[in-house]
């Protein structure tokens, strides 16, 4: 009798720690969580900050040099546009959304991999319409010294491409935060 009472004080200290290692597993998964989840938002504010300083550059530098009052504005549109599709792409990876259920969690954080993934779609031609305009207003302020035009355009290409690098390694960037995360939620299950 004896023997079989102390067989179940075992079990239920077994019981008691295998409790506790889940609350501790839980914590150090939401920890994690929390943390991939702040570097993924670190990068919603620097791509806000950078249209900000794209903003500033068209009405501090670009409009003096004679780049269309059209083209300036039309930038600061598409720069406003970019980053409030930035914020609410992240709307559900915020540092409260990631204390749901780990089901809840994993969705949210798998839509907004999915819409960085759909918005390079949309991104990219834009630019590419945009660096034909930005060829333009160039070629109208240079007024015919090819020199000129091709030192504005070669020094568009550097930074375009130096920019480009830039955003593409944040986009992999914040999807391989996304993989991370879910990776962690069904290993957890």
């Amino acid at each position: 009798m004896e023997e079989l009472e102390e067989m179940r004080q075992q079990l239920a200290a077994l019981k008691d720690r295998l409790d506790k290692e889940k609350i501790v597993n839980d914590k150090l998964l939401r920890s994690s969580m929390k943390q991939k989840a702040s570097v993924i938002n670190r990068q919603r504010w620097i791509s806000c900050i950078a249209a900000g300083f794209v903003i500033a550059t068209m009405f501090t530098s670009f409009r003096p040099m004679g780049c269309s009052w059209g083209f300036c504005i039309g930038t600061s549109i598409f720069m406003v546009f970019c980053c409030a599709m930035t914020n609410w792409f992240h709307r559900d990876v915020s540092d409260e959304a990631m204390n749901e259920d780990l089901l809840t969690v994993a969705q949210n954080v798998s839509r907004l991999k999915h819409r960085y993934n759909e918005w390079i779609k949309y991104s990219i031609p834009m630019m590419i319409v945009w660096l034909a305009w930005l060829a333009y207003e160039f070629y109208k302020v240079a007024d015919g010294e090819m020199v000129m035009f091709w030192t504005l355009v070669i020094s568009a290409i550097v930074g375009g491409t130096i920019g480009g690098i830039w955003g593409y390694s944040m986009h992999r960037k914040v999807c391989r935060m996304c993989d991370e995360i879910v990776e962690q939620i069904e290993a957890a299950e």
